[in-house]
């Protein structure tokens, strides 16, 4: 609980998608999720991982909740931000791809490409869902490739936030 006022500022803007491309090789796209803790772990893991940004989709939640930022240790607050138009989710996937990124959706699949043996991009967008239902069907389609941490068999998957760390940990290998 709160004693009184912490802290009051005005919200800057969320930046627009073109500007988080514009020098940005390694990012972050969200969707659906809606658990604040979640979203703060991803942009801590992001920012220790040298992720230049994130790309929400409209359903995200906010990520200046107070719990985002506590959870993120106020990393969220350095990262840029851009989340996208309702109209043109999931197709701005498609402007990623036409911008040179190859865009990974993070996937459990037993079908999808080892994270180990993928040869790590120039320039890629990595596409996490939210826990429970994961990424949808039309952003599963709108990707380059699916990808799987490959875990024990005796275990279902990653809380999410574990799975963005193990793969911008993975994409910092040389």
């Amino acid at each position: 609980l709160h004693r009184g006022v912490l802290a009051c500022a005005q919200r800057r803007p969320l930046a627009r998608v073109d500007e988080l491309l514009d020098g940005a090789t390694r990012l972050a796209v969200l969707e659906g999720l809606n658990d604040n803790e979640n979203l703060g772990a991803i942009a801590r893991a992001a920012r220790a991982f040298g992720i230049d940004g994130l790309l929400l989709d409209p359903t995200c939640t906010d990520p200046y909740s107070r719990r985002t930022v506590r959870v993120s240790m106020g990393e969220v607050l350095t990262l840029p931000i851009s989340r996208a138009e309702p109209d043109r989710w999931p197709e701005v996937l498609g402007d990623l791809r036409a911008a040179g990124f190859e865009v990974w959706a993070m996937t459990p699949a037993s079908s999808a490409d080892g994270l180990w043996s993928m040869e790590i991009p120039g320039r890629v967008a990595v596409l996490l869902g939210a826990e429970g239902s994961g990424l949808t069907r039309r952003a599963l389609a709108a990707a380059n490739r699916r990808v799987r941490i490959p875990i024990s068999a005796e275990v279902d998957s990653l809380n999410v936030g574990q799975a963005a760390a193990v793969t911008f940990a993975a994409l910092t290998r040389s």
